[in-house]
């Protein structure tokens, strides 16, 4: 596992709450919400700021645990389980 860099929008109201720009899959838009779980995950920090300025807010970097693409201690395990040779496909 490797750890990523991710965005996501955020603003605080005028009571100290914090809100975070979600992805509604009723209304097919953006949301303001206080789950912050349910935050978007940008993966490029330009698209976070484009939608900062469309809908408000500022946008904050996070890190978080990500699986490898590549992880050759599972193909090890596989090939001691499984008896054969494993050909990863590109």
């Amino acid at each position: 596992m490797s750890i990523e860099t991710r965005f996501h929008v955020e603003q605080i109201t005028r009571h100290g709450t914090a809100l975070y720009l979600a992805y509604s899959a009723d209304t097919l838009s953006m949301i303001w919400t206080t789950d912050a779980d349910s935050a978007f995950p940008y993966e490029d920090e330009d698209e976070a700021h484009e939608d900062a300025d469309k809908h408000g807010g500022e946008v904050f970097s996070f890190e978080r645990w990500s699986p490898d693409r590549h992880y050759p201690g599972e193909a090890a395990r596989l090939e001691r389980a499984f008896g054969a040779t494993l050909i990863a496909a590109e």
